[in-house]
């Protein structure tokens, strides 16, 4: 159990120093406004996933969203027919 230990404390080392040298110059109190904003563009993405997949399940939705593209076609001048 010792040696699990041991070879944990060795793997969170050089990422520690690693996020250090990421970090750069910024203040560690600073620091908080870049990881919070990380988390939440992350957060954002998978809603937004989310929602965009359960869109294209919904067969209306498509029919619409072609149909609307199709008009689009129409006014500019592309002819599909």
């Amino acid at each position: 159990m010792a040696k699990k230990v041991a070879k944990v404390k060795s793997m969170e080392e050089p990422l520690w120093d690693t996020a250090n040298k990421l970090r750069g110059s910024v203040e560690l109190s600073e620091y908080k406004h870049v990881v919070l904003s990380l988390i939440f563009l992350k957060y954002v993405t998978d809603r937004f996933t989310e929602r965009y997949n359960q869109r294209m399940n919904d067969v209306l939705f498509i029919d619409l969203l072609q149909q609307g593209v199709l008009n689009l076609f129409k006014e500019l001048g592309y002819g599909i027919e």
